[in-house]
């Protein structure tokens, strides 16, 4: 009979711990073991009231159509003549830069013009002159009285003066363009 008591003791305690685990196992699945307190709630009394939501965000603000506006010349600026804001028209004059730098180019270029275009007549003359002998040379030539070699210097020379008198054009052409860019 000594070991039958001895046992029960033992078999009280096992089923003591099997109980109190599965009690666990149960108090933990309902949530009363967890560390959590539960979620905060802020109460208060109903009133009349109006609801404000602040947002804030950062970001870019861009206008539906942008303008920029870039001067053809640069320069320092003597009078302007809208400010921020006013509403313009297309041709409206914005503002007047100081000309002493612009008329000084015209002038300038009016006088390299002018150098061009006694180039031009200088180059006339040259290939005029260079003409009259390729034809005096053509014709002693014609005649026998020259040898090839002459004939051809005087030909080749004509057309180098003509060549040379077409660049000259050119180059009153190019300086025009100048000034009448330099002048818009």
């Amino acid at each position: 009979m000594a070991k039958k008591s001895s046992k029960r003791p033992l078999w009280i305690l096992l089923t003591l711990v099997v109980l109190l685990f599965g009690f666990g196992l149960m108090a933990r699945a309902m949530g009363w073991l967890d560390a959590e307190v539960g979620t905060v709630v802020e109460t208060a009394t109903t009133e009349r009231r109006s609801i404000t939501q602040l947002v804030s965000s950062s970001g870019v603000i861009s206008p539906e159509v942008e303008v920029v506006l870039t001067p053809d010349v640069s320069g320092e600026i003597i009078e302007l003549t809208v400010k921020e804001g006013d509403f313009v028209n297309q041709g409206d004059l914005l503002l007047r830069i100081r000309p002493d730098l612009y008329e000084a180019r015209i002038d300038e270029i009016q006088a390299g013009l002018l150098n061009a275009r006694a180039r031009e007549q200088q180059a006339l003359a040259t290939t005029l002159r260079a003409q009259v002998n390729y034809e005096q040379q053509k014709q002693l030539f014609e005649r026998d009285m020259i040898p090839r070699m002459e004939y051809l210097t005087a030909k080749t020379q004509y057309e180098a003066e003509q060549a040379n008198h077409n660049a000259a054009k050119f180059t009153v052409q190019s300086v025009e363009a100048q000034l009448r860019r330099a002048q818009d």
